[in-house]
């Protein structure tokens, strides 16, 4: 079976990785990381694949729209990422875009 090989690089997800298509993963843990300039955001770990989820706004009002604001509710829930569009800097960019399969 083939790997890819871009999704051992780093920790979190891009959009990069999502260029093959959308990915169905399982929640495993939401954990809060502080990054080195001391900005703390909320991390979604996954059985099925090493790296994790740095939560934007966006994403994380979509998951909280969908299973609740409490991180507990959240384990075991399939979400899928795909390679979405948002606007950076003046121009439109590629991103990491989760969204919930219609069937849980």
């Amino acid at each position: 079976m083939a790997r890819n090989i871009r999704q051992s690089i780093g920790k979190s997800f891009n959009a990069k990785d999502l260029a093959g298509g959308p990915m169905l993963l399982t929640i495993k843990d939401v954990k809060e990381k502080t990054f080195d300039d001391d900005n703390t955001k909320n991390v979604v770990i996954f059985e099925e694949a090493k790296k994790q989820l740095i939560l934007n706004v966006t994403n994380t009002n979509i998951l909280c729209d969908e299973f609740g604001d409490e991180d507990v509710d959240w384990i075991g829930k399939k979400i899928e990422l795909f390679q979405g569009k948002t606007q950076f800097k003046g121009k439109l960019v590629n991103c990491v875009s989760v969204r919930v399969p219609k069937e849980q």
